[in-house]
């Protein structure tokens, strides 16, 4: 299970899906939560490769099933497309398309890309609103404070801001795709959660993601957000065991 807040907030996912009898694995992306912040390009190569060094340490040879939200879904689409022989079933829940395409993200992006002026944008506003957003996102869980110091604590660490601005900075927020294409073209069960209420993701998105892989199974959730494993957790539980279990 991957995403871009601290694994934390899989709580409620981890505890029905073990309970369901699934082996769970969820992680810090780098420079999330207790993961390492390297000097290094925060980009979709080092995520990918990540994943895949996670995997080969604990030695999980066989194919595993990939869950992920938002950017953590472009993340898993990106690895699927790579190493397909490494995952067996996808769940893309509310996935990034083109993040730059979305609000004002793209302004944002070329100003975090000049050197200076990006720095001191970072500093005086994006990390600002990042965190507002992630409090937006936390707000149905009764955890959510718990998950709001969690994802402020991340940051406070060495390497944090400067780990977000290159994130920024490369390609990790852009285009994927090319990565949904390739799905489209493998042979493995995909599945697609979204709620209706999404700001962030547009159903303009989804329906690309669903063109580019005609055997995707959809399920919209009526009236719930962005943040769907907080806001409609057991909807959303029922769904990945119901899936996951699904051995046909």
């Amino acid at each position: 299970m991957v995403a871009a807040f601290p694994c934390g907030g899989w709580d409620s996912q981890v505890a029905s899906l073990s309970a369901a009898g699934l082996r769970v694995l969820r992680y810090d992306m780098y420079a999330r939560g207790y993961s390492d912040r390297p000097d290094v390009a925060y980009d979709r190569t080092l995520y990918r490769m990540q994943l895949l060094e996670l995997l080969d340490t604990l030695e999980l040879t066989e194919p595993v099933d990939l869950v992920g939200l938002s950017f953590g879904g472009s993340i898993a689409a990106d690895f699927t497309a790579h190493y397909p022989g490494r995952v067996r079933h996808l769940v893309l829940c509310a996935p990034i398309v083109a993040f730059t395409e979305t609000g004002q993200n793209a302004t944002y992006q070329k100003l975090l890309r000049i050197p200076v002026i990006g720095d001191f944008l970072l500093r005086t506003v994006v990390m600002q609103k990042y965190i507002e957003r992630a409090s937006y996102l936390f707000e149905p869980s009764e955890k959510a404070n718990h998950y709001n110091e969690l994802f402020q604590e991340q940051f406070g660490y060495k390497g944090g801001e400067r780990a977000v601005l290159s994130m920024f900075r490369g390609d990790a927020l852009g285009d994927y795709r090319d990565s949904y294409a390739a799905i489209g073209k493998q042979d493995r069960k995909v599945m697609l959660i979204w709620g209706t209420a999404d700001s962030e993701i547009s159903r303009s998105m989804i329906d690309e993601v669903r063109e580019a892989i005609p055997h995707i199974s959809f399920h919209s959730l009526e009236g719930v957000g962005h943040g769907l494993n907080f806001e409609a957790s057991n909807e959303l539980n029922k769904l990945l065991i119901d899936f996951l279990k699904d051995t046909g």
